[in-house]
C-alpha cells in the first residue's frame, strides 16, 4: 500500500511538473490535410470546396486560426476561387480524448471576381458549412497510448506556439470541457 501511495505522489509531482499534452500548429495542420478537401452542397445550388489549410495560433484570444482555400460553383452564377480565414475556439472532449474547433468567427474572405451581393450572401454560408465540419471532425485525437488520461485532461489554452491541453485535477473546473 505504501509503495502504491509512493508511485501515485511521484506520478502526481512528475504530472504537476509536465503535465500538458502540447499539439503544435504542425500536427493540427496534418490532420486537416488528411480530411481536405471536402465539398459541400449548400442551399441545393451552391457547390463549396475548401482545401488547403494553414494553420496558425491567436494567442491573445486564444484561438487557432485557419485560413482555406475556397471554390464556389452555382448553376447560373459561375465559379469563383477565394480565401477565407476563420478563428475557432479548441475545445476537448473528454469522453473521446478529441480537440474540437467551435464558434468560428469570420476573420477574412477575399474573392478575385465575385460581385459583391454574393459575396455577402456567400460569408453566411462559408460560416454555417465550417461551422458544421469543425464541430463535427476533430482536429487531434489523443494517441492510444496516452488514453488512460481522456478523463484527467480539461483546460485548453493556447500559448507558446501550442494548443496545450492542461491536467486538470479538480472536479469543478473538469466539467466545463466538452463531453
Amino acid at each position: 500500500m505504501a509503495l502504491m501511495l509512493l508511485a501515485l505522489g511521484a506520478l502526481g509531482w512528475w504530472f504537476s511538473e509536465r503535465g500538458v499534452v502540447s499539439v503544435s500548429a504542425e500536427r493540427l495542420q496534418a490532420r486537416l490535410d488528411e480530411r481536405l478537401p471536402i465539398s459541400q452542397t449548400v442551399l441545393y445550388v451552391v457547390d463549396v470546396t475548401i482545401d488547403d489549410p494553414r494553420i496558425d495560433f491567436s494567442e491573445a484570444d486564444e484561438r487557432v486560426r485557419a485560413t482555406l482555400s475556397v471554390e464556389l460553383a452555382a448553376p447560373l452564377a459561375g465559379s469563383y476561387s477565394g480565401e477565407v480565414s476563420i478563428s475557432a475556439a479548441p475545445v476537448y472532449a473528454r469522453q473521446t480524448g478529441e480537440l474540437y474547433l467551435v464558434e468560428p468567427r469570420l476573420e477574412r474572405l477575399a474573392f478575385d471576381d465575385l460581385p459583391l451581393e454574393m459575396l455577402a450572401r456567400s460569408e453566411g454560408v462559408l460560416v454555417s458549412a465550417l461551422a458544421e465540419y469543425l464541430e463535427n471532425e476533430p482536429v487531434y485525437r489523443l494517441p492510444e497510448g496516452y488514453a488512460w488520461l481522456r478523463p484527467w485532461l480539461g483546460e485548453v489554452r493556447v500559448h507558446d506556439g501550442f494548443v496545450a491541453l492542461h491536467l486538470d485535477w479538480l472536479p469543478a473546473r473538469r466539467s466545463a470541457s466538452r463531453g
